[in-house]
């Protein structure tokens, strides 16, 4: 499985820079592989329409194209929906919650990040753990199972995913 909530998609939604290499150098996007192999991969992101959004985009000194930081959030959602909406084993769901983990999820090892005032959390420190360590699944499936349930709605649902 791979889960992954965060705030803003543009950096894994980067088709052409968020590549990997297979053993005979070719390269592809990275959710490819583990997408055309079944394997869960449920998102969570920001709202673009939130409140919050306006906060984040003053935090990362963006306050003068706050619309502009909207629609980057819009943007990276819909390329990852339009790419995978047929696919069963993809979800995309957009929350409209405070962003409190910027997390990934994959098989039985979380990968979360620092939220900063004024830096993108992929400039921060991220912490490697293990489903193992006492608390880890309750304090980040819980949260992705309870954002996920909570305010959130399924991507197809926003008119400008489609």
């Amino acid at each position: 499985r791979i889960w992954l909530i965060t705030t803003n998609l543009s950096y894994f939604a980067d088709f052409k820079r968020f590549t990997i290499e297979d053993e005979d150098k070719n390269s592809s996007f990275a959710f490819d592989p583990p997408i055309n192999r079944g394997v869960d991969v449920r998102m969570l992101t920001l709202d673009p329409e939130s409140p919050i959004v306006r906060y984040r985009a003053e935090q990362l000194r963006k306050d003068y194209d706050i619309i502009g930081y909207r629609e980057e959030l819009r943007k990276s959602a819909r390329d990852f929906y339009q790419k995978y909406k047929d696919r069963e084993n993809f979800s995309l769901r957009i929350y409209d919650d405070l962003p409190v983990q910027i997390t990934i999820i994959r098989d039985n090892e979380v990968v979360t990040s620092m939220i900063k005032r004024g830096q993108r959390s992929r400039e921060n420190l991220h912490f490697l753990l293990d489903m193992s360590t006492s608390g880890t699944r309750t304090t980040f499936e819980g949260h992705f199972e309870e954002v996920s349930a909570s305010p959130s709605r399924h991507i197809s649902s926003y008119q400008w995913a489609n």
